[in-house]
């Protein structure tokens, strides 16, 4: 590879050269070579640790990772840097890229003339003079990722060392080929780092490109001081896309928008409103403050037992403020549409916040907001105002503009047969006060009352079946039906979690039947049904009230369709532009295979579907036309129309 083939280079890299130290990255202080991708002119643009320019691509996209602009190499024109002179008695290499295509790839190398010492790929690290070779996790192959190298004890009689990013070194000694995909940051330091510095700047690197760090051993970020900002012990449960805003003058870092680059739009966190880049974004943090969320990997489906239609995403995220003066901006919370299962008819997406920390969405901590289209296609609402280590909770609810959300604090069971009282608060969302709030069972109104507040709860009602019904002052109205139980007893029924219908009536009882109960079965449209036996005719979830002793108690189980248990495909939209996306909500457990083809049977997109959720597909067809969506799983397969105009 001649130099003529290379990129301008504007400044010969020194050894030893003297960075400003304020800022350093991660705070650690003696970095010899630090690469960041900056926009100027329209074009990407490779910055020294002291904001001067030494590499101009040339004809460069403009491409971003976590609103960040990166490097998009290409194998005629890749990044070789001088060092010169050069004597490195140990080092330590951090480098963040991201490469979609699984071959093994070259991201940078060491060397001298075209022949390279040290490479490290998508794959690997290879050190070439001692034959050692370090292979990473198969999960990380490709996807965004910091990597980061080490190395004691290098030939310091060794100078005049090359830089090669983006591509493989004319001689390789390894058959790896040039990179395809985005590089962030890249930096050099003459010694290895200490554990403790390595996760300074890993911390610095995964906030500010937006990457989850691994935690298959709890790994807690640091700010430049080394102060914990994500502690990953107590939020193991939310270890999957950690993604985080925050700044710190230390390490040079101020992200203002945010999302996981893993999954980016679920959700976008901006201070102030969402510009196209963090740059765009003048909004303030003070130094030292961030917020960092993760999410417990649940699926992004709709949880499908609630009678009345209001329904949670299964999946929760927490995050983690710090910083004294963390909420002085407002903060506003993005979702993209296409990545969520669509509400029913008649509801709308809510965010909803528990500001406790505690997950468990009580009334004490409970926050609600409509989501609004605030930013081209992504939804969003502002939040509370955040305090200092404060932990929040929050995911999405879909409901009508107008709702009561409920809690029933349930009595146990007496020993006798007068039901003790539980207490009951009703938090009204959406409407305008004052409310008409009617509490009705039977048929009659036992409650009747004028409520000015959002809040509202009652200590004198015994567990039964009610219907609550409000109305604003502007004439909207919600009803729900309630169904206040009690605690669990011994002397409950057994009934097993699903059963399957078969072509014939399914028969259900409890198990034992007690002779001195009384049953109501509430069946999925909401109908009762009054004995100790049901005939199911369609599948659905099913509850069975059971009242013995003055005791009330709850069973739920679910029926599902024997001949068809996957569901039929479900594509959101179905009509597209050319190169768009869909929603396809697929619910199945196990892994299956989704391929769209054209009507002549070319495969133009593939992709598996490893877990239940709602998956966004993108297959980039470029022209109108029909074509089939088919998803195999064992010997199943679900076959669906998509239409492209």
């Amino acid at each position: 590879m001649g130099f003529r083939n290379c990129l301008t280079v504007y400044f010969l890299f020194l050894y030893g050269i003297c960075y400003a130290q304020n800022p350093s990255p991660g705070g650690v202080k003696g970095v010899q070579v630090w690469l960041q991708p900056k926009i100027q002119n329209g074009h990407t643009v490779w910055i020294d640790g002291n904001g001067r320019l030494l590499v101009m691509p040339s004809g460069d996209t403009l491409s971003w990772l976590n609103y960040q602009p990166v490097i998009t190499p290409t194998q005629s024109r890749a990044f070789r840097l001088p060092l010169t002179p050069a004597k490195l008695p140990a080092l330590t290499i951090f480098s963040v890229s991201d490469t979609r295509i699984p071959t093994e790839q070259c991201i940078w190398s060491l060397g001298q003339g075209e022949q390279g010492l040290l490479i490290n790929t998508n794959y690997r690290a290879a050190d070439l003079t001692g034959n050692y070779f370090f292979n990473y996790p198969a999960d990380r192959i490709t996807g965004p990722v910091i990597q980061s190298y080490f190395q004691h004890n290098l030939d310091t009689n060794q100078n005049s060392y090359l830089l090669w990013l983006g591509s493989r070194p004319a001689q390789p000694t390894i058959p790896v080929e040039p990179y395809s995909g985005k590089l962030g940051e890249w930096m050099l330091f003459d010694r290895v780092l200490t554990p403790s510095e390595r996760q300074r700047i890993d911390s610095y690197l995964a906030i500010k490109y937006g990457l989850t760090l691994d935690q298959s051993t709890p790994k807690n970020y640091l700010n430049a001081e080394g102060e914990v900002i994500w502690d990953a012990r107590s939020m193991l449960d939310y270890s999957h896309r950690i993604a985080g805003i925050g700044r710190d003058d230390k390490s040079g870092l101020n992200s203002r928008q945010a999302t996981s680059s893993l999954m980016p739009g679920l959700p976008v966190v901006s201070v102030g409103r969402l510009q196209s880049s963090n740059a765009e974004n003048h909004r303030t943090l003070s130094d030292r403050s961030f917020f960092i969320w993760g999410d417990d990997d649940g699926p992004v489906l709709w949880e499908t037992a609630n009678q009345n239609g209001m329904d949670k995403l299964k999946r929760t995220w927490r995050g983690q403020w710090t910083g004294e003066d963390a909420g002085t901006e407002s903060i506003i919370f993005y979702w993209d549409p296409e990545l969520l299962p669509p509400p029913n008819p008649g509801n709308q997406y809510w965010v909803v916040v528990d500001t406790t920390g505690n997950a468990q969405f009580t009334p004490e901590g409970w926050w609600a907001n409509p989501l609004e289209l605030k930013s081209q296609k992504l939804l969003g609402s502002t939040m509370p105002h955040p305090q200092n280590d404060a932990k929040w909770a929050f995911t999405l609810l879909q409901a009508p503009a107008f709702f009561a959300k409920t809690w029933w604090k349930a009595p146990p069971c007496p020993d006798n047969d007068e039901a003790a009282y539980g207490e009951i608060a009703v938090r009204l969302m959406g409407g305008k006060s004052p409310y008409r709030m009617v509490l009705e069972q039977d048929g009659k109104k036992l409650i009747e009352t004028r409520v000015y507040e959002h809040l509202w709860s009652d200590s004198t009602l015994k567990p039964g079946i009610y219907w609550l019904k409000v109305t604003d002052s502007e004439g909207r109205s919600y009803q729900q039906q309630l169904l206040l139980t009690q605690n669990l007893w011994q002397n409950e029924s057994t009934l097993e979690a699903t059963y399957t219908l078969s072509r014939h009536t399914l028969i259900l009882r409890p198990d034992p039947v007690s002779p001195e109960a009384d049953y109501t079965w509430i069946q999925p449209d909401g109908s009762q049904h009054i004995g100790n036996s049901l005939s199911v005719t369609s599948p659905g979830d099913y509850l069975l009230l059971t009242r013995e002793a003055g005791c009330l108690t709850e069973e739920s189980f679910r029926v599902l369709q024997a001949e068809n248990r996957a569901k039929p495909i479900e594509l959101y939209p179905n009509l597209i532009a050319p190169g768009g996306a869909f929603r396809l909500i697929w619910e199945e457990e196990g892994k299956a295979n989704l391929q769209i083809v054209t009507s002549t049977g070319q495969v133009v997109y593939r992709q598996d579907l490893l877990k239940p959720g709602t998956y966004r597909i993108q297959p980039g067809i470029n022209r109108p036309g029909w074509f089939v969506v088919s998803i195999r799983q064992g010997e199943q397969e679900l076959v669906s129309k998509l239409i492209v105009q």
